[in-house]
């Protein structure tokens, strides 16, 4: 999220908090529990809410406040999750490349050039792809 979609976000978001909310309010029984809705439920009774205070204006901007934090961190995890996906793909493709270093190293066993190379390319995957290879021999 660029810096100037988080701010017309906030914009938008203060902007909407600043008008009053008029939403009639339902009371539901589900079971033994009694849920207060927006959205009217079988046998809804509608709660009078014009003798109720208005919340102050610091809490409609606490709320939105979370609310973007959870937006963001949501956004962020998504990311994260994309960056971990695309790093599974890379390390797939580094092993079928240490696999062929590592045949082509056997066929030419007295080479030391190839050896040397094998050695890296497997130390290599080791390091950089270890939480994604199961080790050889484990189940």
């Amino acid at each position: 999220m660029e810096r100037g979609d988080i701010a017309a976000l906030l914009i938008l978001i203060f902007a909407i908090a600043a008008a009053p909310a008029q939403a009639a309010i339902f009371k539901c029984k589900q079971g033994t529990a009694i849920v207060y809705s927006d959205k009217p439920c079988p046998d809804a009774k509608v709660v009078d809410t014009t003798n109720g205070k208005r919340p102050q204006m610091g809490d409609y901007y606490a709320a939105q406040a979370r609310a973007l934090r959870d937006k963001i961190k949501l956004a962020d995890a998504e990311q994260q999750e994309a960056r971990e996906r695309q790093e599974g793909r890379d390390c797939l493709k580094r092993v079928r490349d240490d696999n062929w270093t590592q045949d082509t190293a056997a066929k030419y066993s007295d080479d030391s050039w190839w050896r040397n190379r094998a050695a890296d390319s497997s130390e290599r995957l080791a390091r950089d792809c270890s939480k994604y290879i199961i080790p050889h021999g484990a189940r």
